[in-house]
C-alpha cells in the first residue's frame, strides 16, 4: 500500500459517495480488458482528497495493491511513481530514474494478477496524466481534481464532490469538536452548528478550520459566531475569505513565519529536516530555523515588520520549543497535518493560496526569502572533491519539488505591480539546482529554471556584488545548448561566463580553470580540434601556478586533454593522457569522469586504431562503471555506450547482439 501522508481517521459521513464511486467502477457493462476511472471532481477544499481516501481504505480488504500518485505537477507524478517502483521492488527501479520507473510501473500493471487501485491526487493536465496512464490491463483509478474535463478524458467517468448540506456541515463540527474537546457540546449549541454551516457554505475544509479555531480559543459555537459576523462585517469579506481572516490573524508571530515559509513549498510532503538541521547554528549569515542548541537566531522580522529583515543585533531568537509551539498552533487550527511516522508536514493548496493573499507585501516577501534561505541550506552543493554532484542526488530529488514550487511562486508574482524580489540566497539555489538538472538529464526543466534564474539575477538588487554567479548561470546554460547540439548557442554563452571570470582571475587563478575546460569541450564538439587543445594548454599552464591539489583537477585536464590531442590526430599524446586520467580517476569518487575517460580511450581505439576487440572492452567498462556507480541507466552516456557497444558487435558480424 503506498497511501498519503494524511490520515482518513476523521473522515466524517460521506459514505453515500463512496457507495456511488463503487457502483462507477464496477459497471456490469464494463471492459474486462481496460482499467475502470472516474474522475472526483469539486472546488479546492470540498474534500475530494479525502472522499477517495475513505473509498481506498473502505476497499483495502479487497485490493492487493493500493498506489497514491501526488498529480499536481510533472515532477510530483514521477516522484511517486519512482516511489512505487521502489516500495513493489521492481527489478531496475532506481531512485534516480524517473522515466524507468514510469515504464517499470505500468508494465507491472499490466502484467500483474494483483488487484490493484490508482489514486491520481490532485491532477489538473490531461496531458500528463496520459504519459502515466496504465495500457490495457484490469484495475481501478481514481482521479481528484478540480478540473471536471478529466472525467471525459482520460477517465471514464466523473463524480462531483459536493459541499456539505447545512446540516451534514452541523454534524461535522459537533463531531469534531466532540474529538477534540472530549465533552459532549449542548444541546443549544445545535443551532448555531447550523447556522455556521449556512454560513461557511458547508465548505468542508472551512469548517474543519473553523473547528480548530473555536476549540482553540475555548469558545462555544455561539461566541464565535458573534465574532465571525462582527469581523465579516468590518473588513468586508465573503464567508470563506473571513474565514481564513480569523485564523491567520490568531497566529503566533513564529506561527505565522512557519505558515509563510509552508505556503511557498510544494504542499505534500515538506520534511522535518528543511526546518530542523543541527548544522544550521554554524551559518550565522544563513537562516538557522532549528538547532539542538538551547536556542538559535533567525533573520525573520515580525510578521508586520517591513523587509529586509533588521541587522544581525535584531534577529529574533527562538528556541526549539518554539517552533514546536508554531507546529502545534498551526496543527490545532488545522492549517496544516503532520504525519507522525515520518514527523512531514503537509498543507492544503487552498490554504497556501489564502495566506499568501492574506499576507501583505514584506511579509510575502520575508516569507520567499526565508523559504529560499531554507533551501539553499540544505539543497547539496557539488562535491569538493570530485567536482559534481553524482553522489548527491538522492538529496537534491528530495528537496527538487520545494525548489520548482518556489520557483513557480516566485514567477506568477512577475505580473503584480509588486513581484516578489530576488535574493541571493534564491540565485544560488537555482544556480544549483540547474546544475543537478543537467547531471540528470532533464533538459527541458533546467532550461525552465535557468530562464527564470537568468530574470531573477538580472532583477537582484546586489547582482553587481556577485558576478560569478551570472557567470554559473551563462555556464550551465553553455552545458544545456551543447547536450541539445546547438555549439553555436552553447559557445555564446560560454564567451559571456569567461567575460566574468577572467575579470578575477588575476586574485583567484582557479576561478577560470573550470570556464577554460568547459570552452574547450564546446570548440572540440564544433570540430575545431586545435583550438581545444589550446583552451587545454591554458588551464595546464594555469594549474602549475595552483598550490591547492584539490583545485588543480589535474585528472579532469588530462582526460579533456587526451580527447582534443587523439580528435586532433595527435593520437599517441592523446593515449597518453587519457591512460593517465584513467589511472587518476580509479578509485576516486569521481566515478562519472572515470566512465566518460573509459569511453573516450575507446573511441580512440575504434576510430584510430581500428582496435574492435580492445574498443569493445572499454565500452562495458565505462558502461559497466556507470551503471554500477551512477545508477542512471537512461542517461544520454549510457545510451553512447550501448550504440558504440552495438557498432563493436556489428563489426564481428554479431548482428542478434548488434540489436
Amino acid at each position: 500500500m503506498v497511501l498519503p501522508t494524511f490520515k482518513a481517521t476523521q473522515i466524517f459521513d460521506r459514505n453515500n459517495l463512496v457507495e456511488e464511486i463503487d457502483r462507477l467502477l464496477h459497471r456490469p457493462d464494463a471492459d474486462p480488458h481496460q482499467p475502470q476511472s472516474i474522475a472526483l471532481h469539486g472546488l479546492g477544499g470540498v474534500g475530494k482528497s479525502y472522499v477517495a481516501l475513505k473509498y481506498a481504505q473502505s476497499k483495502r480488504p479487497e485490493l492487493d495493491a493500493i498506489l497514491w500518485i501526488y498529480s499536481e505537477t510533472p515532477t510530483a507524478i514521477a516522484a511517486s511513481f519512482t516511489d512505487i517502483a521502489l516500495r513493489l521492488e521492481l527489478s531496475g527501479a532506481n531512485p534516480e530514474h524517473s522515466e524507468k520507473n514510469r515504464v517499470l510501473v505500468l508494465s507491472w500493471l499490466q502484467s500483474t494478477t494483483a488487484k490493484w487501485l490508482l489514486v491520481f491526487d490532485n491532477a489538473e493536465s490531461p496531458d500528463v496524466l496520459l504519459r502515466y496512464w496504465p495500457p490495457a490491463c484490469s484495475g481501478l483509478i481514481l482521479i481528484t481534481t478540480r478540473n471536471h474535463n478529466l472525467a471525459f478524458e482520460p477517465a471514464g467517468g466523473g463524480l462531483e464532490v459536493p459541499h456539505f448540506d447545512s446540516q451534514s456541515g452541523s454534524d461535522l463540527i459537533l463531531h469534531l469538536l466532540r474529538l477534540n474537546i472530549s465533552q459532549d457540546l449542548a444541546e443549544a449549541e445545535s443551532s448555531s452548528a447550523v447556522q455556521l454551516s449556512e454560513r461557511l457554505s458547508g465548505h468542508a475544509l472551512a469548517l474543519s478550520t473553523m473547528a480548530g479555531l473555536i476549540h482553540r480559543r475555548q469558545w462555544t459555537i455561539q461566541e464565535f459566531l458573534k465574532v465571525y459576523d462582527r469581523d465579516k462585517e468590518r473588513i468586508h469579506l465573503r464567508s470563506l475569505d473571513a474565514i481564513w481572516h480569523l485564523s491567520f490573524e490568531s497566529l503566533s508571530p513564529e506561527a505565522f513565519r512557519l505558515l509563510g515559509i509552508l505556503s511557498f513549498l510544494m504542499p505534500d510532503s515538506i520534511q522535518y529536516d528543511l526546518l530542523y538541521r543541527e548544522d544550521m547554528v554554524d551559518l550565522p549569515s544563513l537562516i538557522s530555523f532549528c538547532t539542538d542548541d538551547d536556542e538559535c537566531v533567525i533573520p525573520i522580522p515580525h510578521p508586520l515588520s517591513s523587509f529586509p529583515p533588521p541587522p544581525v543585533s535584531k534577529y529574533v531568537l527562538i528556541t526549539v520549543i518554539r517552533l514546536w509551539t508554531a507546529i502545534s498552533r498551526l496543527l490545532e487550527l488545522a492549517l496544516i497535518k503532520r504525519e507522525r511516522g515520518t514527523g512531514s508536514l503537509s498543507i492544503h493548496r487552498l490554504v497556501q493560496t489564502q495566506f499568501l493573499f492574506f499576507m501583505d507585501v514584506s511579509q510575502r516577501q520575508a516569507a520567499f526569502s526565508h523559504a529560499a534561505t531554507l533551501l539553499n541550506i540544505a539543497f547539496p552543493n557539488k562535491s569538493r572533491s570530485s567536482h559534481q554532484m553524482y553522489d548527491t542526488w538522492s538529496v537534491c530529488r528530495k528537496y527538487l519539488q520545494h525548489v520548482l514550487s518556489l520557483i513557480r511562486a516566485y514567477s506568477n508574482e512577475q505580473g503584480l505591480a509588486s513581484p516578489l524580489r530576488p535574493t541571493r540566497e534564491f540565485c544560488e539555489l537555482l544556480v544549483r539546482c540547474g546544475r543537478y538538472l543537467g547531471e540528470i538529464g532533464m533538459y527541458s526543466e533546467m532550461q525552465d529554471l535557468l530562464d527564470v534564474a537568468l530574470g531573477a539575477y538580472h532583477a537582484w538588487e546586489q547582482r553587481d556584488e556577485f558576478p560569478l554567479v551570472l557567470a554559473d548561470l551563462e555556464r550551465h546554460l553553455s552545458v544545456l545548448w551543447l547536450q541539445r547540439g546547438d555549439f553555436r548557442k552553447s559557445e555564446d554563452h560560454m564567451i559571456r561566463a569567461l567575460e566574468i571570470v577572467e575579470k578575477d582571475a588575476a586574485t583567484n587563478i582557479a576561478v577560470v580553470l573550470a570556464p577554460y575546460n568547459h570552452m574547450s569541450n564546446v570548440v572540440a564538439s564544433a570540430g575545431r580540434y586545435d583550438e581545444a587543445i589550446m583552451w587545454q594548454e591554458k588551464v595546464l599552464a594555469l594549474s602549475d601556478k595552483i598550490e591547492d591539489d584539490s583545485m588543480k583537477r589535474v585528472a579532469l585536464l588530462n582526460c579533456n586533454l587526451g580527447r582534443a590531442l587523439f580528435l586532433a590526430g595527435r593520437v599517441e599524446e592523446g593515449k597518453s593522457r587519457l591512460e593517465l586520467a584513467r589511472d587518476q580517476f580509479t578509485g576516486s569518487q569521481n566515478w562519472a569522469m572515470l566512465a566518460f575517460t573509459l569511453f573516450s580511450l575507446g573511441n580512440l581505439y575504434y576510430f584510430c586504431e581500428s582496435d574492435v576487440d580492445r574498443a569493445e572492452k572499454l565500452y562495458t567498462e565505462a558502461y559497466d562503471v556507470w551503471l554500477k556507480e551512477g545508477q542512471a541507466p537512461t542517461n544520454e552516456f549510457v545510451v553512447s555506450c550501448l550504440y558504440r557497444l552495438g557498432c563493436c558487435s556489428l563489426e564481428h558480424e554479431d548482428f542478434t547482439e548488434a540489436m
